[in-house]
């Protein structure tokens, strides 16, 4: 025959084991030195360097004089886009 179980013993049990569980987590996420904080954030940069790098072309932002909107957008001269007079 199975064995009886207290179900508020098994909560609480369970809840002890997710709370050491969550607080395991925080001592990796938290509980760094500076120097470790320091080297982990070198090795990102790094490696976010080492990324960029490999772009065939810098990578630019949209320019907002030259970006075509459905509205009928001007430029910043005031005058309409020949583009957008279809009628």
């Amino acid at each position: 025959m199975a064995d009886i179980v207290n179900l508020r013993r098994f909560k609480k049990q369970q809840e002890r084991v997710e709370k050491a569980q969550k607080a395991d987590a925080n001592r990796r996420a938290h509980g760094q030195t500076k120097a470790e904080k320091h080297k982990a954030n070198t090795e990102k940069s790094k490696a976010q360097q080492h990324l960029d790098g490999h772009y065939l072309a810098a990578p630019s932002p949209p320019d907002p004089a030259t970006t075509k909107h459905s509205t009928g957008a001007t430029d910043p001269t005031g005058a309409t886009d020949p583009a957008d007079d279809d009628a």
